[in-house]
This record gives structure tokens, sequence and C-alpha cells, in this order.
């Protein structure tokens, strides 16, 4: 048989659905029959997070190189996790791809970002780089 809620196949003698914790009384209300199955696919909002995070994954990757790319990485790994729970195959693969790819940016983000702040650490050290360009704010507070 098939739950109700998810769609996925569980033995007939189950009591909660081991997928989406769903309780099932082995009634017609709960199972589906192997016909249905194939229309139940299309599980709701977890199919459109697995996409979401597949796009935020490939922009967190290719923007980790800019290092802005943490901003979508981050998201990426949040939608492409909760992506993972569609019962499509197919969007199963594409969050387990933008996972991948997100990860991988949030790794080189973090990377790339460490390295500007050495870089520029050493270049102000070694006075290349005059210190009070970054202090170049004019910023005017009265204290009343």
């Amino acid at each position: 048989m098939y739950c109700k809620v998810c769609g996925k196949e569980v033995a007939d003698d189950t009591v909660f659905c081991p997928y989406c914790g769903a309780k099932l009384d082995n009634n017609d209300n709960d199972v589906l029959d192997t016909e249905e199955v194939s229309e139940h696919n299309d599980n709701g909002p977890w199919k459109v997070f697995a996409i979401v995070g597949y796009v935020l994954g490939i922009i967190g990757f290719v923007g980790s190189f800019l290092v802005w790319g943490l901003s979508f990485s981050v998201p990426g790994i949040v939608f492409s996790a909760l992506g993972k729970k569609s019962t499509d195959p197919e969007k199963q693969a594409k969050a387990n791809k933008g996972l991948k790819f997100a990860i991988a940016g949030t790794i080189i983000g973090f990377v790339a970002t460490f390295a500007l702040v050495v870089v520029l650490t050493v270049l102000v050290v070694t006075g290349v780089i005059d210190p009070e360009v970054f202090s170049n704010f004019d910023i005017d507070i009265e204290l009343y």
C-alpha cells in the first residue's frame, strides 16, 4: 500500500508512515491504490523547494568565486535540504545536486573571504595600502 500523505510505499501492516509520520489506519481513507500514486507524487512545496535550492546552489557556487556567493549558498542549502522531501525522484535528484553546489559554494566562499582578509591585512601591514583608505568615511555625529 501507499501512504496518502506522502505517496511512498509502506508495508501493509504499518501503523505510522516511516517517511512522513502520518498515522495509517489501513483503510481506504489513508492509503492510495497503485494507480493513484503517480498522480499523488506532485506533493506541494517540496518540489518547488528542490528547484529553488538547485538554482540557489548553482548561483552560490558561481558567486562564491567572487565572494558574494555566500548570500545564495546558505539559502541554497536550506531549500535543497527541504526539497529532498519531494516524492518526485527527478526533483530529489535536483535537490541533491543543488545541495552539493550550495555546500561547495559555501566552502569556497568562506575560503575566498578569508583569503581576501589575509591579502588586505598583508597589504596594509607592509604599507602597500594606506590604512586611512578604510577609514575614509566622513560621518559627523553630534552628541547632545
